[in-house]
């Protein structure tokens, strides 16, 4: 079983569901030479379809992975040149010592520049890297690696490998900061790629990033004519990743919990948990392990809708009335106000129940739909049928 919130690894592929379609264009784009990017919202599985797609291509070319967690361009040719140096085994050494010295002159700075008292181990640390730069002849800035000498050599790297070389860029819109005003992420990223061109164009080195949904709605609505073309000429194609259909999250479900899910939960906590994750597999892996956990904690059997509930009730921040009206809606393809037995579980009239339905669907929890003529309330993104039984999804 594995309910983490993490990204699969590479070892953990058998675990891997869904995304055939965008996992097929992909792959085309990439055998073609073609650069591209993947886009979604966080936790609906970027950085594992990257790694699915690393998965499938180490048989063939060979990869080099990138993550970029900070702004800093420098990083991004240190990783470019650590993963090319252990592709092309000798013959580098002079990148290689001046990646290796450069490292070093770096984080001792960082050790002087901390700006509070180091502990024993830091200083040991320290000293010990004080140490190895003394030993090395010649200390001069000189031997430090500047950006463009790490642009020049990263070319020079992928046009010596003399062969395709698959370049995974995750996260790429986080190295251009926190401070990016909404609708100019894209001219951010033009600038990112056009100050790295010949990089992203040397030898036959082929690059697929991913990028936040934001990029993409940009892309799709807030861009010139003239700066979507530029994009465009840079990342040939990019490719939504949408989140999970109903049966791409029951095929996760049933592969994360062994193929038993029924065993751990019973339906109507099934049906809330698709309801409140609405397709995001990070979601659903924290509800999952939040549930498991408790119900190991209290011994209990299989966990229900309302163990569920109440576990949440303080992150939903609803009151009893509102839990029972999602309970029932977990136990029902939908909910309407005037259910004599919801009245009942709630003492609350058509009017009230009608109000809070339409609060609780505000706040997402609900969807709003009609039956001949007749307003009802139902989950989000679940559609009816059995979840265990693999029900028939309603058109």
């Amino acid at each position: 079983m594995n309910t983490r919130t993490t990204p699969l690894q590479e070892h953990e592929m058998a675990l891997f569901v869904g995304r055939r379609k965008e996992k097929g264009h992909i792959l085309t784009l990439i055998e073609n030479g073609l650069n591209c990017a993947v886009s979604g919202n966080p936790g609906v599985g970027k950085t594992t379809f990257l790694n699915a797609i690393s998965h499938e291509m180490k048989a063939k070319y060979p990869v080099v992975r990138i993550s970029m967690p900070v702004v800093d361009t420098a990083y991004f040719y240190k990783k470019i040149l650590y993963g090319l140096t252990e592709l092309i085994p000798g013959g580098e050494e002079e990148i290689r010592e001046k990646l290796a010295y450069t490292q070093e002159v770096e984080t001792l700075i960082r050790f002087l520049f901390k700006g509070e008292t180091l502990s024993s181990l830091e200083e040991e640390q320290m000293l010990s890297l004080l140490g190895t730069l003394l030993k090395r002849q010649e200390l001069w800035r000189h031997r430090l690696f500047s950006l463009e000498e790490m642009r020049k050599a990263s070319v020079k790297l992928i046009e010596a490998l003399g062969k395709k070389v698959v370049f995974l860029v995750d996260d790429l819109d986080k190295a251009l900061g926190d401070d990016v005003p909404k609708g100019t992420v894209p001219e951010r990223l033009l600038a990112f790629f056009l100050e790295n061109y010949e990089v992203l164009n040397a030898g036959k080195g082929v690059w697929a990033f991913s990028l936040s949904r934001e990029f993409y709605e940009d892309m799709q609505g807030l861009l010139n004519a003239e700066t979507k073309k530029s994009l465009l000429a840079m990342v040939n194609d990019i490719i939504p990743l949408p989140a999970f259909t109903e049966e791409e999250f029951r095929e996760l479900l049933y592969s994360r919990l062994d193929g038993r899910p029924e065993e751990m939960f019973a339906e109507d906590a099934l049906r809330l948990l698709f309801g409140l994750a609405k397709g995001n597999p990070r979601t659903l892996m924290f509800l999952l392990t939040r549930s498991l956990r408790a119900a190991l904690d209290q011994e209990s059997g299989r966990i229900s809708a309302g163990e569920i509930l109440s576990l949440m009730s303080d992150a939903l921040a609803l009151d009893e009335k509102s839990l029972a009206i999602l309970r029932r809606a977990s136990e029902d393809p939908y909910v309407i106000a005037g259910d004599n037995r919801l009245k009942e579980a709630t003492a609350l009239d058509t009017v009230s129940l009608s109000m809070r339905m339409a609060d609780l669907a505000s706040k997402r929890l609900l969807v709003p739909d009609y039956i001949d003529k007749q307003k009802v309330y139902r989950l989000p993104y679940i559609h009816g049928g059995s979840i265990t039984e693999g029900g028939k999804r309603e058109k």
